[in-house]
């Protein structure tokens, strides 16, 4: 039995008598950093003239609950929705996505979607153009097939000796539908290849059979050249995170992004790996940064 986190919207909560010193620790800025944020304190919390609403939406295939963190942190700052995938399809996915965005009922709805999910993310917002207003990609994989070389590479060079060779191993066969014992093994091996200098953090059940069944589709869809089509139906705001550890080469999400001639916002994060929210030394940064990008669609919406 597969523990599957139930999708769980959190309300926006109230501000603090000390705004800048709320801010702060929802950035993880520490309270005696005299960062300057008197920038970052224009969003009106209480103005309930615009519904603003994000859906995290998770990676994986199957690593349901992963992004249960970060949804508590940006729920200090906007109505914030932790969605569930169950479906083990790519297009049972999709149709989950959107039953979730349409009961939100908002006015301004932003898709965060990390690894896989920003994947998923990008197939909604191409089908659904009136749907979403942005989409903030997370730890992007590559948007077509001739990148892919690159991310096997970038992992085995942080590797030595039999681990190297085991998860080269694992690697070749994963076109065999590997069992769950293997797809945990895989899941350990990039915890090492993908990340940077992790913090402590409550492990997540991962959901093998998910894996297998969505990431052999939406990597043929990769292969067939869809995702990279599909990018031309984009026409919400897109804005890009991602660090400069991160095995999966940028040049694969942007360069296919600049192909379709989408105007995108690239936020490059030092010293970070795959997933910022877990990075010991970056965690502040980037939820600064989607701080940021909140609070400046909150101003061009209201110009």
């Amino acid at each position: 039995m597969y523990y599957l986190w139930r999708t769980k919207t959190y309300p926006c909560e109230e501000p603090q008598q000390d705004n800048a010193l709320r801010i702060k620790r929802i950035c993880g800025i520490p309270d005696t950093d005299r960062t300057n944020i008197t920038t970052l304190m224009t969003l009106p919390y209480t103005d309930n003239s615009i519904k603003r609403h994000v859906l995290l939406v998770h990676g994986g295939p199957g690593a349901t609950g992963s992004l249960h963190a970060m949804a508590e942190r940006l729920s200090g700052l906007v109505c914030t929705t932790e969605c569930r995938q169950t479906e083990y399809t790519v297009d049972g996915l999709k149709r989950e996505l959107m039953q979730q965005i349409d009961r939100n009922e908002a006015d301004s709805l932003t898709l965060i979607g990390h690894s896989w999910g920003a994947w998923l993310s990008v197939m909604v917002a191409a089908e659904h153009i009136a749907k979403v207003k942005r989409l903030i990609l997370i730890g992007c994989p590559p948007f077509e097939e001739k990148y892919v070389p690159l991310i096997t590479t970038n992992r085995l060079r942080r590797l030595e000796g039999a681990d190297r060779e085991r998860f080269a191993l694992i690697l070749s066969g994963l076109d065999a539908h590997p069992d769950r014992q293997t797809v945990c093994e895989l899941k350990r091996y990039t915890e090492i290849t993908d990340n940077h200098c992790l913090i402590n953090h409550k492990e997540t059940d991962f959901d093998s059979r998910m894996y297998n069944a969505v990431w052999t589709e939406s990597s043929a869809m990769r292969e067939r050249g869809e995702l990279k089509r599909m990018l031309h139906e984009i026409s919400c705001e897109v804005d890009i995170i991602h660090g400069d550890k991160d095995p999966h080469p940028l040049q694969g999400v942007i360069e296919p992004l600049d192909e379709a001639g989408i105007n995108y916002r690239l936020h490059h994060l030092s010293q970070c790996g795959h997933s910022p929210f877990l990075e010991k030394e970056t965690s502040p940064d980037f939820y600064q940064t989607i701080y940021e990008i909140i609070n400046r669609q909150y101003i061009e919406e209201n110009k």
